[in-house]
């Protein structure tokens, strides 16, 4: 049996068993500063790491915060979902992308015209340049080049626009409307606004309207664009719709502006003339002239209809009136004025007058009544003398004594030339100061006269 095979324990073999574990222990002890060294190492790429992924993390989050400007509003999503909106202007935060985002909506007005859509045709980019007067007038319009309107009587008419806008809710801007299809969307809506209003309207109407108001083709337009805006929840608001320019047909324009020069000219005429009709009335019986007018009328109407007790009614209405009595609702003031004031004035003067000089010649009958029944000589005598006092004193009276002693005189009956000078002279007087006198009173009462033909009587 070989050593190999009994096990017997070999001498050179244990000696080199008793020397491996020295190297091992020599190996290990040379190996534990490096093992330690690469720890290190490694703790402080590891906490490099880490700070640089904090970094990372928070320069993420701070790219969530935004500016907004002056003209804008913001809009915070949150995985899609809006989680604020109108955000003022300044530096807002929202969760960052892809986690969420900040939009930022321009609200500022926009602008768009609508030139060639209803107009004429005319070269690309001169729709506002070129003069009325050199647009092509033909008497046929071809709807695909030539823009027209319809109108309520059947009439054609063409005309621009220009829209101003704005986006004022955000959110519904931002969930309903792709940008690129927003100009068309507002342009669809307007011209929509546009073709309604104005088959509401006559040619006239569109013709004269002077500018916006409650019931204008541009009000009513832009109420119907808007309300399709709304209706698809656009968030867009149509601030401004402006008519620029409107014409008829091109070949009938100049028949068009005859007819607005006549309807011009009428209305001018129809507020001369009523100016005037309230200046003479003014004149005639100052602020109670409607009030006459109308009692006369209800006293026509009445007559008409065979009611005597509202005719009497009425009547005595106009009477009070031309008294100068005020009605109820106007208790206090003075209101007859004028022509008929002074009309009525003299008229209740002439009465006083007729009635004192009527008592007055009365009074004088009786007197000389009396006078006659006590001595009738002396009364017959006394009006005798009144009577040839009175044929002397007349102006036109001429006397010629006849000297004594002519036994003969011969009388060419004539009128002396001295005394129809003096006449003359004395009417022709009297015609000045009473044309002098009218002169004076139409100065007095021109002064109170306002340019609107009121008339303010004096005191």
């Amino acid at each position: 049996m070989s050593e190999h095979e009994t096990g017997a324990p070999q001498p050179e073999r244990e000696a080199s068993v008793t020397l491996r574990p020295g190297l091992h222990e020599t190996d290990a002890s040379l190996m534990d500063p490096a093992n330690q060294s690469l720890a290190e190492a490694l703790r402080l790429t590891f906490r490099i790491l880490q700070l640089i992924m904090i970094g990372l993390v928070a320069a993420y989050f701070l790219t969530g915060f935004q500016s907004i400007q002056a003209n804008e509003r913001g809009v915070a999503l949150l995985f899609g979902r809006v989680v604020a909106s109108e955000l003022p202007p300044g530096f807002r935060f929202a969760a960052p992308y892809p986690i969420g985002e900040l939009v930022r909506v321009n609200t500022g007005v926009n602008a768009q015209p609508l030139n060639r859509e209803f107009w004429p045709y005319t070269e690309a980019g001169r729709e506002e340049t070129t003069p009325i007067d050199r647009l092509r007038g033909l008497a046929n319009i071809n709807p695909v080049e030539d823009g027209s309107l319809i109108t309520a009587d059947g009439n054609l008419a063409h005309t621009q626009w220009e829209i101003q806008y704005r986006r004022a809710d955000p959110s519904a801007y931002l969930r309903n409307v792709y940008t690129q299809n927003e100009m068309e969307l507002v342009r669809g809506a307007v011209m929509r606004g546009i073709v309604q209003a104005v088959a509401e309207a006559t040619i006239t109407g569109l013709l004269t309207q002077s500018g916006e108001g409650d019931g204008s083709v541009e009000t009513r337009a832009r109420a119907i664009a808007q309300q399709t805006l709304d209706a698809l929840d656009t968030g867009i608001e149509i601030d401004r719709l402006a008519l620029k320019r409107k014409i008829p047909p091109v070949y009938l324009r100049e028949r068009f502006a005859n007819v607005q020069a006549a309807e011009s000219k009428k209305g001018a005429a129809q507020e001369t003339a009523q100016r005037a009709a309230n200046q003479l009335l003014n004149e005639t019986a100052g602020r109670a002239a409607p009030l006459i007018i109308a009692a006369i009328d209800e006293y026509e109407a009445a007559l008409a209809q065979g009611d005597a007790a509202a005719a009497d009614a009425a009547l005595a209405t106009v009477n009070r009136l031309l008294d100068g009595e005020a009605p109820a609702d106007h208790a206090g003031e003075a209101l007859l004025s004028g022509e008929v004031s002074r009309i009525m004035a003299e008229a209740r003067q002439y009465r006083s007058s007729v009635v004192s000089r009527s008592r007055a010649e009365l009074s004088l009958y009786r007197a000389k009544l009396a006078q006659y029944r006590t001595n009738p000589a002396v009364m017959v005598h006394s009006e005798w003398a009144n009577a040839v006092r009175a044929f002397y004193q007349n102006d036109g009276l001429q006397t010629i004594l006849n000297p004594s002693g002519v036994g003969h005189l011969e009388i060419v009956i004539n009128q002396d030339p001295f005394a129809m000078q003096e006449r003359e002279r004395a009417r022709r007087l009297q015609l000045n100061r009473e044309a002098q006198q009218q002169r004076m009173e139409e100065q007095r009462r021109a002064r109170f006269r306002t340019d609107e033909g009121l008339t303010v009587t004096p005191d």
